[in-house]
């Protein structure tokens, strides 16, 4: 049996994923796999912007502009804002300890 956070993590990146699915069809109107390029879903360097815009948004996340040229997928787009977001809930518990 697999640990309590372990599954709760899988199901916050599932989250983040769905959410970063949505907000891709927002920007370029296509239905996005998680494996899929970004490139194949009409995501260009103008719109990659536009995206990133509303992944700072809703997740309260920062994306500094050197990292929006090195996202090739949704699959590399949803890690780094659940690495960014595991990043910022050990912060908080660094703080609070």
């Amino acid at each position: 049996m697999e640990p309590e956070h372990d599954r709760l993590s899988r199901m916050q990146r599932e989250q983040i994923e769905t959410i970063v699915r949505e907000m891709i069809q927002e920007v370029s109107g296509a239905d996005a796999t998680h494996a899929q390029l970004l490139i194949e879903c009409g995501i260009d360097s103008v719109s990659a912007v536009d995206l990133v815009a509303l992944v700072e948004d809703r997740f309260s996340i920062e994306v500094p502009d050197d990292v929006i040229a090195r996202f090739k997928s949704v699959d590399e787009v949803v890690g780094y804002v659940a690495h960014r977001l595991d990043q910022a809930a050990a912060s908080t518990e660094a703080r609070n300890e």
